[in-house]
């Protein structure tokens, strides 16, 4: 009995040998240890070399793949870079081509070949024209039978605006654009041209007095039938019609008042002599007055109802000298001297009486020269329908007697001796310079093509 527990004391110790030997066997086995050193970590090892592997071809296939699409982007960009830089130079070429088309210069020729009234005037763009004669003198550019204007530099938004005006008409306007001329191919022409046969403008019927209700009939004649274009139209009939009639000496002492007091510039020719003599029964051509002014009342005396004008002379150039009907256009000066006319920048020069004491009979045909240093002449052809006609005040008006004419000579005119004529020239000679240089370089350009 006492020696039982000594059996399981010695026992003890071996069941825990064993079960730290299966531990440790277990955990050998847990390890791979009880492999062989051949075989041990065969396994893991190929594993682990599999996913190193499965990783470099995944990473570089990626890479490949990215590549690819960058690639890919790449190009398309480049593509898309290519187009659109295609596109923005077939459009800059396209712009450039259609303004070059926009900013080419083609010239062009225009014509007026007549006009109603004759010598309309012409302004182009609101500015005066000229036109060089044969001859080298400039005149101011009207209508004539053949008037043209040359070598109109013209583009495609290019607007021309041409005025057309005359005394006693309605102004006129026309417009020329690009596509309103014609192409000529003409040899040796420009390419563009354009004709206007005639220019007609519309009269101006509204009546010559605004108060014409209040002036008293003649041959029955309503006064506001008397409009601006039949004054035109009939004033040279009436002039013939009271050249030969015989008026009474009263009659021709009121129509020389009345003259001397409308119109200043007729009275300042008529040195020496007094209106006031007019009032008396004085004798009107007294032997102490100059032949001239003698020559001029004997004149008006004679023909009391004629229509007679002022004209006024305005220049850009100092020392503008004067011709008239082809002699030099004298002053008397206050020494009692004569001198040619010569004027100056911003000083109009007016006068109504040329030669010895003839006055300016608007019903004649005048002619006109101004000559400058270093420019060409400027001449002018003053026609009859070209006068301004200027009627007084109403009350006026009324005090000036009307000649005692024939129905058969009055008919159809009115009271033209109401009218105070007159007439403006301004000259540019400044502009006039710029159009001969012009007109010299265009000369001697068809010169050296002609060589």
């Amino acid at each position: 009995m006492d020696k039982q527990p000594e059996n399981d004391d010695l026992k003890q110790p071996q069941n825990s040998i064993d079960a730290i030997a299966a531990d440790h066997k277990a955990i050998r086995a847990l390890f791979g240890l009880d492999k062989d050193a051949e075989s041990r970590g065969k396994y893991e090892t190929e594993g682990s070399r599999f996913t190193l592997r499965s990783f470099v071809v995944i990473a570089v296939s990626l890479v490949i793949i990215a590549g690819c699409v960058l690639l890919w982007v790449w190009f398309q960009y480049e593509i898309r870079a290519q187009e659109e830089a295609q596109f923005i130079a077939e459009h800059d070429r396209k712009l450039a081509e259609e303004e070059a088309r926009r900013n080419r210069i083609e010239y062009a020729d225009i014509a007026f070949l007549d006009s109603f009234p004759p010598a309309i005037a012409i302004t182009m763009d609101g500015k005066k024209l000229y036109a060089r004669s044969q001859d080298g003198n400039y005149s101011e550019l009207r209508a004539r039978e053949s008037t043209w204007i040359n070598n109109l530099p013209v583009k495609e938004d290019t607007v021309f605006k041409f005025a057309f005006e005359a005394e006693g008409f309605k102004p006129l306007t026309r417009t020329v654009a690009y596509y309103d001329w014609f192409p000529t191919n003409k040899p040796g022409a420009n390419p563009l041209q354009k004709v206007y046969r005639k220019i007609v403008l519309e009269p101006d019927m509204t009546p010559r007095v605004a108060e014409c209700a209040q002036l008293p009939r003649i041959l029955d004649v309503d006064p506001c039938e008397w409009t601006v274009f039949r004054e035109i139209a009939f004033r040279e009939k009436y002039a013939e019609a009271v050249q030969n009639v015989a008026v009474e000496d009263s009659a021709k002492r009121q129509m020389l008042k009345h003259l001397l007091k409308h119109n200043p510039a007729i009275a300042q020719a008529a040195h020496g002599f007094d209106p006031a003599v007019l009032d008396t029964n004085a004798e009107i051509l007294s032997p102490e007055l100059p032949d001239s002014t003698k020559t001029l009342l004997k004149t008006l005396m004679d023909h009391p109802y004629g229509l007679y004008g002022t004209i006024t002379i305005e220049t850009d150039s100092p020392d503008t000298r004067v011709f008239f009907m082809s002699e030099p256009l004298m002053v008397i000066k206050s020494s009692g001297s004569m001198s040619q006319v010569r004027i100056k920048p911003g000083e109009p020069y007016t006068f109504a009486v040329y030669g010895q004491g003839k006055p300016l009979s608007i019903t004649d045909t005048l002619s006109l020269r101004l000559e400058t240093n270093d420019a060409p002449a400027y001449i002018t052809e003053i026609l009859p329908h070209q006068w301004h006609c200027n009627v007084p005040p109403i009350a006026e008006a009324l005090e000036i007697p009307a000649p005692e004419i024939p129905p058969e000579l009055m008919m159809p005119d009115y009271r033209h001796q109401l009218c105070s004529y007159s007439i403006h020239i301004s000259v540019k000679f400044e502009d006039i310079r710029a159009v001969e240089a012009e007109a010299a370089k265009q000369r001697s350009q068809n010169t050296q093509s002609a060589q």
